[in-house]
């Protein structure tokens, strides 16, 4: 199967760096379409009384320079698309990927209790998406 569109899911948490490299790498060496995506959480960016973290609010803008400083490769940073949504983030990346041929994913180790009773959000994306999936480790995995 030939990879021509790539989709490659960003968090923003600044540890991404293996992943925009591996994207870029990939992408070039394929002559695919590479998209970075990033999902803002519906409620990012707002204070919460519960103190969950929605995480930073991030716009195009922001995520390719996000994106440049992990990667330091500006003329294939070019060449990407960069897509940022808004709503519950399972739900927008398998939206997006009906028509990829790859989606690429950091991934951060979970301790093994939480193992125990969650998902990843990595399995959870793996168990909805019906395109090939590439898990690439954070620098902290």
């Amino acid at each position: 199967m030939p990879f021509k569109t790539i989709c490659a899911g960003i968090s923003g948490h600044g540890d991404e760096q293996h992943t925009v490299v591996q994207a870029l790498e990939l992408a070039a060496e394929l002559s695919a379409k590479l998209n970075f995506i990033h999902v803002n959480d519906t409620h990012a960016g707002e204070a919460s009384l519960a103190f969950v973290d929605h995480g930073a609010r991030l716009d195009e803008a922001t995520l390719r320079k996000y994106v440049l400083a992990e990667s330091n490769d500006d003329d294939r940073c070019k060449a990407a698309n960069y897509d940022i949504h808004k709503g519950d983030w399972l739900q927008v990346l398998v939206g997006l990927t009906v028509d990829a041929d790859l989606l690429i994913l950091g991934h951060h180790h979970v301790g093994s209790l939480r193992e125990l009773f969650t998902l990843s959000k990595d399995e959870q994306i793996i168990n909805r998406t019906h395109c090939p999936i590439m898990v690439v480790p954070t620098a902290d995995s």
